[in-house]
């Protein structure tokens, strides 16, 4: 077997009513809290309360379907405008994929697409040129769950 390396969180939580606490814990990390989250959780409301009473400085990205390269680009632009110290995602797939996208690009300079590991040509209004053997290039939407950096 290939060795390989596994990068994960400092600290991880699971358990029935763990979000009970996640707000303190959330602001012991840092002050400056950005919040992915989509529209599906109903308590989510009820964490950015509890992290401003915390004493957060919370700013809130929705997530809209699956990550594309422009909501990718507007997030980070928001992490860093804010200068986010945690990143939090509270969510379906697509919007932990979005948060773990922003979480592993906000810390970095230049463009996202640069992380890609694709030529940055390839790419044209948020989608991929992606090519089968079958047929004709095609856009695909990409979907940024190949950041996995976890958050």
């Amino acid at each position: 077997m290939t060795g390989f390396a596994l990068t994960a969180p400092k600290r991880t939580i699971f358990g029935r009513d763990c979000r009970a606490t996640a707000a303190a814990e959330i602001a012991g990390i840092g002050p400056r809290v950005l919040l992915v989250r989509g529209r599906s959780v109903a308590w989510v409301g009820e964490l950015a309360a509890d992290l401003i009473r915390s004493g957060c400085c919370l700013q809130v990205v929705y997530s809209a379907g699956e990550p594309d390269l422009e909501g990718v680009r507007n997030a980070v632009a928001v992490a860093r405008d804010h200068r986010a110290e945690c990143i939090v995602s509270v969510g379906g797939g697509a919007t932990l994929d979005l948060g773990k996208a922003v979480a592993g690009l906000c810390v970095s300079e230049g463009d996202v697409a640069e992380y890609l590991a694709l030529p940055q040509s390839v790419w044209r209004n948020g989608s991929i040129l992606a090519r089968n053997n079958s047929g004709p290039a095609r856009p695909y939407m990409a979907r940024l769950s190949v950041f996995r950096r976890l958050i």
